[in-house]
């Protein structure tokens, strides 16, 4: 007489590799749900960064060259930044042939080193970069003064 069904042994290596593909899966749904979370907080923190890159530039412009600092809120994130000039140009002289001299103008370009702080959720990030900023004339006009060689 043959008896059918599934013996003890079979029964269990079943329900071991059941358990094991289970605990795989779960693991693998709370890993994806901390990595999900990780990624929403990120973009939360960085969601205004386009916005206060654009505001950092407009505010470089025709400005005189010194440091500027600024601290305020957009996108429910605290943001602070601060712009040092750490080099100054002036534009390439050039040549007036009613004169016969060269025309030296003053500095009115600046490399600026910012440094951007971005504070939300409990978690802070900084960036730091170079931005090209610019400025009127010292006089306040665009006239330069002739140089001889």
């Amino acid at each position: 007489m043959r008896v059918k069904g599934f013996t003890l042994v079979e029964v269990l290596i079943a329900s071991v590799i059941l358990f094991a593909a289970v605990g795989l899966a779960t693991q693998a749904y709370i890993n994806s749900n901390k990595t999900l979370q990780v990624a929403e907080d990120t973009l939360e923190l960085l969601s205004p960064i386009p916005l206060l890159l654009g505001n950092i530039e407009l505010a470089l412009r025709n400005v005189p060259i010194q440091n500027y600092s600024f601290e305020g809120e957009a996108l429910g994130v605290k943001y602070r930044w601060r712009a040092e000039p750490s080099k100054t140009y002036a534009p390439a002289p050039r040549f007036d042939p009613d004169n016969g001299l060269f025309v030296e103008y003053p500095e009115r370009f600046a490399m600026y080193q910012i440094e951007l702080v971005v504070v939300g959720n409990g978690k802070e990030r900084v960036f730091t970069y170079q931005k090209l900023g610019w400025s009127e004339a010292s006089t306040g006009n665009f006239e330069g003064r002739a140089i001889e060689d």
